[in-house]
C-alpha cells in the first residue's frame, strides 16, 4: 500500500513538475490556466484510485486490510460525484483559458489532444450519470472502461 501510495505522489510531482517546467508564455492567464488543470488532474486520479482501492479489497487475503479499505471507500464515494464536478469545472476552465489566451492555431496536436479528452470526457461523466440512475453491470463496465480511455487521453494530452 505505501508503494501505491508514494507511486500516486510521484505521479502529481511528475505531472506538476512537467506542466510548470515547459512554460514557453510567461502570461499570467496561462499559468492560471496549467494551475486549474493540475488541481483537476489531482482530483482525476483520486476518483481514478477508487477502482484500485476496490481491486485491492477484492483481491486482498487479509481480512483487516479488506475493513479498513472497505470503510474508507464507502467514506469515499460520497465524494466521488463531487470531486467528479468539481474537477470537471476546472477543466472546462482550463480549456477556456488555453483556447483564448494560448497562441497556438486549433490544428496544433496539443489542443486537437485536449478537445478529443474533453469529448471522452463528457462521454465518461454521461455514462456516470447513466449508472448512477440506473445501475447495471454493463453500465459500471463502460463507466470503467471509458475512465481507463479518459485517463489515457489525458495523459497524452499532458506529456504532448
Amino acid at each position: 500500500m505505501k508503494g501505491w501510495l508514494i507511486s500516486n505522489a510521484l505521479f502529481i510531482l511528475l505531472v506538476i513538475f512537467w506542466s510548470f517546467w515547459h512554460r514557453e508564455y510567461s502570461s499570467p492567464a496561462i499559468v492560471v490556466g496549467k494551475t486549474f488543470a493540475v488541481i483537476a488532474v489531482i482530483l482525476f486520479i483520486i476518483n481514478v484510485n477508487m477502482y484500485f482501492i476496490f481491486l485491492i479489497i477484492r483481491k486482498s487475503k487479509t481480512k483487516g486490510i479488506k475493513k479498513t479499505l472497505a470503510l474508507f471507500s464507502r467514506k469515499m464515494m460520497k465524494f466521488h460525484v463531487p470531486i467528479a464536478t468539481t474537477a470537471t469545472a476546472l477543466i472546462c476552465i482550463h480549456a477556456i483559458i488555453m483556447i483564448s489566451f494560448h497562441p497556438l492555431e486549433i490544428i496544433d496536436i496539443k489542443k486537437l489532444s485536449g478537445i478529443l479528452a474533453i469529448l471522452i470526457l463528457s462521454v465518461h461523466l454521461f455514462s456516470g450519470w447513466l449508472r448512477r440512475k440506473k445501475a447495471s453491470g454493463f453500465r459500471r463496465l463502460f463507466h470503467l472502461r471509458m475512465a481507463f480511455i479518459f485517463l489515457t487521453f489525458f495523459l497524452i494530452h499532458i506529456f504532448i
